[in-house]
């Protein structure tokens, strides 16, 4: 390689490309209700309260720009596992985001669900599990 030639390599990979910013726009501005549970498979009202208590758990402090809003994370997530189960890709070019963001995305909303569950779900106490079998017993 000449050396002009290995000059212009180096210059060309210092020289920065200019960010694109898609237009996302909020699914909860953008459907109806009727349209927002057609495309999610769950109400308005139940997607923002998801979304506020993922919220702390999908911002990611240091990271680069760009990331999504907690609110689209959720949706996008919500569309792939319980809409459509479609390709990632089909799922990501419906917001303006890449196969492998779809990928992470879900990754990180279902990663703040599994920390979420002992919230939500636990064992019976001793006395609980007393009252169901006896609740149990009476149908036999």
């Amino acid at each position: 390689m000449s050396a002009a030639a290995a000059f212009h390599h180096r210059q060309r990979r210092f020289l920065r490309r200019n960010r694109i910013f898609r237009d996302r726009r909020n699914p909860l501005d953008a459907f109806d209700d009727m349209e927002m549970f057609e495309k999610f498979r769950f109400h308005r009202e139940n997607i923002m309260t998801l979304t506020e208590e993922l919220e702390p758990h999908l911002i990611q402090n240091g990271r680069r720009g760009g990331l999504l809003p907690a609110i689209l994370q959720v949706c996008l997530t919500l569309r792939f596992f319980f809409a459509t189960g479609t390709f990632q890709d089909t799922i990501g070019e419906m917001i303006g985001v890449s196969q492998s963001t779809v990928s992470r995305t879900v990754r990180r909303v279902m990663d703040a669900l599994i920390q979420m569950l002992p919230q939500y779900i636990h064992p019976p106490t001793q006395q609980e599990a007393q009252q169901q079998k006896v609740v149990w017993m009476a149908h036999m």
